[in-house]
């Protein structure tokens, strides 16, 4: 991605709300992602979503507890958002447009006959993300 040799394009889903203790967590993170992208910095998002799957911070579903706005915006500014982010995700502001993403990500898993994720593509093609040289085969 920073060298200009891969585009990656996420299409986020909140199929986990209901497994989560205010049953809005994915929806609150798909939400959050989408204020930092607004930054339009690969290396900015790209730190921020993978520190929403560590293991010290990613919550355990079903559990008795699941991350509120003030840590999502937390983990962005460690990760070195600026402060209209870190507004955007304590407002709220892109739950709608989580929402109506994630409602248009399950159509497009539907349209390519994705059953799971995560998902991988070059173009139309599916790419085998299991294999330990996918990603040098496609920079290559």
């Amino acid at each position: 991605m920073n060298n200009k040799k891969l585009a990656v394009r996420y299409h986020l889903l909140n199929f986990l709300d209901d497994r989560s203790h205010s049953r809005t967590y994915s929806t609150r993170a798909v939400a959050a992602t989408y204020c930092v992208a607004a930054q339009n910095d690969a290396k900015l998002y790209s730190d921020f979503y993978s520190g929403l799957f560590a293991s010290n911070f990613q919550p355990q579903e079903g559990g008795a507890e699941d991350r509120t706005d003030g840590e999502f915006a937390q983990l962005a500014k460690t990760v070195g958002a600026g402060a209209a982010v870190i507004t955007c995700i304590k407002s709220g502001d892109d739950l709608g447009t989580a929402k109506t993403k994630a409602t248009n990500g399950y159509s497009t898993l539907s349209g390519v006959n994705a059953n799971s994720t995560p998902f991988v593509w070059d173009g139309v093609t599916s790419v085998n993300y299991q294999d330990p040289a996918w990603l040098t085969r496609l920079t290559g």
